[in-house]
């Protein structure tokens, strides 16, 4: 269980920061705003596809004891 805090205590802020970084690019060229967008994309993505298989072990350790 400490994993999966330690995972949301590292996970959360940076994607926080993103966010904050990401209100910086919009007021730059549109250029700029779509690929923050893209980046912000592919690294939330690889979020969920490397969160769920974690949340769904976690949960099932779980209920096994």
């Amino acid at each position: 269980m400490k994993k999966y805090i330690l995972f949301y205590v590292i996970f959360l802020p940076v994607t926080v920061g993103l966010a904050m970084y990401g209100m910086d690019y919009l007021f730059r060229t549109p250029e700029d705003f779509i690929s923050y967008l893209a980046t912000s994309a592919g690294i939330l993505a690889g979020g969920v596809v490397f969160g769920l298989p974690f949340t769904y072990m976690v949960l099932k350790s779980k209920n096994e004891h």
